[in-house]
């Protein structure tokens, strides 16, 4: 009998190192159990030679999955399949060493599907920096998995959809070093692609694409140095409204996503704002 890669009936799997790399050539499939993957280091701020990183080249799939890597996370086939996601990487102490201070965790396949993103660095040491690319194949919410929401230290923070929209009901915090991109598409016209920013959304430069509109909610605003808006993707009229009075932007652009439609668009900001170009969008 041949067994391929990890299949447990809905029984939890957990697979750990204890100073090494952790990859997935055959499929881990726990149903509806929870699968935990870890790749530790023993050497903490003595950085070694090796990385110790999560690789996937096939399918994950549980209730809950957590990808944990000292290092980088990331994926060359198949797919993350799962109500809950959370992503930990990026755990050195030495900010003079790259390998060690900028972690990358990169989920681009554009069939991952998941419910709830949540993401950290794992470090606590100022100047380490996650970079995290997440894609998924139709709706999605940033919220809580253990962690709570995305937090980089710094690094770029990119999530995208094929075909849905992104609700931000935790904070994404890339702080005022990172930037920020927040983009949703849909493979027919009349698909719900919103953007909903139900909490605080922190970054140097924050994007906002829709193929649809974009809303704030009570408890969401946008905090950024520079801000630029592209919505509406079809034919259809698109609306954002971003009128939270905790909305803190210096620079602001908006346009149309390449769509023939109109967008209708409504900016709160808490101070002073500056309707420029922003990411190659000339004023409004």
């Amino acid at each position: 009998v041949t067994t391929v890669g990890i299949t447990t009936g809905g029984g939890n799997v957990d697979v750990s190192t204890v100073n090494g790399a952790l990859t997935v050539d055959d499929a881990v499939n726990a149903g509806a159990g929870n699968v935990v993957l870890t790749a530790n280091e023993t050497d903490g701020a003595a950085e070694d030679a090796d990385d110790e990183d999560i690789t996937l080249d096939d399918n994950v799939t549980g209730t809950t999955v957590t990808l944990d890597a000292a290092d980088d996370i990331s994926q060359t086939a198949g797919a993350v399949t799962a109500t809950n996601l959370r992503v930990l990487a990026a755990e050195g102490t030495d900010t003079a060493d790259a390998d060690s201070s900028l972690g990358t965790a990169s989920l681009t396949s554009v069939t991952n599907n998941v419910a709830v993103l949540a993401a950290s660095r794992t470090s606590v040491t100022a100047g380490v920096t996650l970079t995290l690319t997440y894609v998924d194949a139709d709706d999605l919410s940033i919220g809580t998995v253990t962690t709570v929401g995305i937090t980089t230290g710094g690094g770029n923070v990119d999530v995208s959809t094929v075909n849905g929209s992104i609700t931000v009901s935790q904070q994404v915090n890339a702080t005022t070093a990172g930037n920020v991109t927040l983009t949703t598409a849909e493979t027919a016209e009349g698909t719900a692609a919103d953007v909903t920013v139900n909490a605080l959304v922190t970054g140097a430069l924050v994007k906002v694409t829709s193929a649809d509109g974009a809303t704030d909610g009570a408890s969401g605003s946008i905090t950024a140095t520079s801000l630029v808006i592209r919505a509406g993707a079809g034919s259809i009229a698109a609306t954002v409204t971003l009128d939270n009075v905790a909305n803190d932007t210096d620079n602001l652009a908006a346009t149309r996503n390449s769509g023939t439609g109109t967008v209708v668009l409504t900016y709160v900001d808490a101070d002073d704002v500056t309707i420029t170009t922003v990411d190659t969008v000339v004023g409004i």
